[in-house]
């Protein structure tokens, strides 16, 4: 007679449903015990929060194999690569040269998806069974980027990306350079792709400049206004994605604020921000924990070599996803899920077995 097997938690599988679960508290107590907040927004971030957390969840209960992480990563890299020949599609056919995003509504969701992407691509070049010409889609995936306007995506592209030349030999930044320079060559003719690389314009994307003048976003003034609501609530937190609902009041505090930020209801534009105002500094603490235990444990396989150099690439990819965290709300997005579900499938699977069980299993081949 099979046993059915039972589904258990362990702790960061708690810790992520406690946290979330008093951001949708907060968010429920304000609206109906202090007539504060716009429930709405606090169903809305949950109901994709849960999706999310269920899709966790899965990936974690699965006991992957290293051969299955890697056909869920390649499958993920096609679907990149094909929003990315969109991308290009758009501006360079259609001439359209605003921000774009391809297939994803948003354009920093989809340079995100894009860096993710990339460090892919390089992981598997890296194989012996892969030829390098591969390498030949990286300009496309990188013009793409810069055509999404996401500053964030550069930013954690260049750390990312430094942390893997340092683990790899003297060719692939050979061919790394090689490649930098082909990408300069389609990219030069072109001032809308150009205008990301303005380093004034960069910063001024972080500043409470004038639209007409620097085109800057205004996340600083979003920033201040939420450190004011912050402190106004004791950092207890207003609730999940509750933060929206004080906005018009708390952004009018800001001296000389963004005019684009005063005519909307804005989120925070960053997960530590989000955490802090809306979640609490209870919930930033658990947030940033998570983050420290996740590397801490993929740093402990990657020392011990027995899971190939898969741990490498989920440490590139996170150092990755939590820098552009910085800028934009990001926990509540499917990939995000998908990525720390496949890292916790990574840790668990190697603290759960014995190194002859992981083989036993087929979770790890013989000749990793």
């Amino acid at each position: 007679m099979n046993k059915r097997k039972v589904v258990k938690f362990d702790k960061i599988d708690l810790l992520l449903l406690v946290l979330f679960l008093y951001g949708f508290i907060m968010a429920f107590v304000r609206y109906y015990f202090f007539d504060e907040g716009i429930i709405g927004y606090a169903i809305n971030d949950i109901q994709l929060i849960l999706f999310g957390y269920l899709t966790f969840l899965i990936l974690k209960q699965l006991e992957l194999k290293t051969d299955e992480i890697k056909k869920i990563l390649v499958f993920f890299f096609i679907s990149i690569m094909i929003n990315s020949f969109y991308i290009i599609y758009n501006a360079f056919v259609l001439h359209s040269f605003e921000r774009l995003g391809g297939f994803f509504k948003n354009p920093n969701q989809a340079a995100e998806a894009i860096v993710m992407g990339i460090l892919i691509l390089l992981y598997f070049v890296g194989k012996k069974s892969f030829s390098k010409w591969w390498l030949g889609l990286l300009p496309v995936m990188l013009i793409a980027i810069f055509f999404t306007g996401s500053r964030g995506a550069l930013i954690g592209l260049l750390i990312a990306g430094s942390y893997f030349l340092l683990q790899n030999s003297r060719r692939m930044l050979f061919r790394l350079s090689a490649a930098g320079m082909l990408i300069l060559a389609f990219v030069l003719p072109f001032n809308a792709a150009m205008e990301t690389l303005d380093l004034n314009k960069l910063m001024n994307r972080f500043t409470s400049e004038n639209i007409e003048s620097s085109g800057g976003s205004g996340r600083i003034d979003i920033w201040k206004s939420g450190l004011l609501l912050g402190k106004d609530t004791y950092f207890t937190g207003v609730g999940a994605s509750e933060y929206r609902a004080y906005h018009h009041h708390y952004i009018r505090k800001i001296p000389d604020a963004y005019i684009t930020v005063l005519n909307y209801d804005l989120g925070l534009h960053s997960d530590y921000m989000s955490m802090l105002v809306e979640y609490g500094f209870i919930g930033l603490l658990l947030y940033l924990y998570l983050i420290y235990f996740l590397f801490y444990r993929l740093h402990q396989i990657k020392r011990e070599k027995e899971l190939d150099d898969l741990p490498t690439l989920f440490i590139l990819i996170f150092i990755s996803m939590f820098i552009q965290g910085m800028f934009q709300v990001s926990y509540i997005l499917p990939m995000y899920w998908l990525f720390i579900g496949l890292g916790f499938s990574l840790v668990k699977n190697r603290y759960r077995y014995s190194k002859k069980d992981l083989y036993s299993k087929g979770i790890i081949n013989a000749n990793s």
